[in-house]
């Protein structure tokens, strides 16, 4: 499913989670010394900032997705 947005999209929010330290959380991988109530803030954090960062018709086919990897994943396929 194309959901339209762009590698120059994808590249400007990943940047944007870099930016913000918050980009491992894509990964899927909690890093080790991490607990898990700071992982799951991580991942609702990312959550978050990758949808405010689609156009509406996109963020419609993402809205229900919660991992971050689940909403990256569909917005590259």
């Amino acid at each position: 499913m194309d959901l339209g947005i762009s590698t120059y999209g994808k590249r400007r929010v990943k940047d944007l989670l870099v930016q913000q330290g918050m980009v491992k959380a894509l990964y899927g991988k909690q890093l080790k010394g991490m607990n898990n109530m700071d992982w799951k803030d991580l991942e609702v954090k990312v959550a978050a900032t990758i949808r405010l960062c689609l156009a509406d018709d996109v963020m419609y086919h993402v809205m229900d997705e919660e991992p971050p990897t689940a909403i990256w994943l569909k917005l590259e396929s």
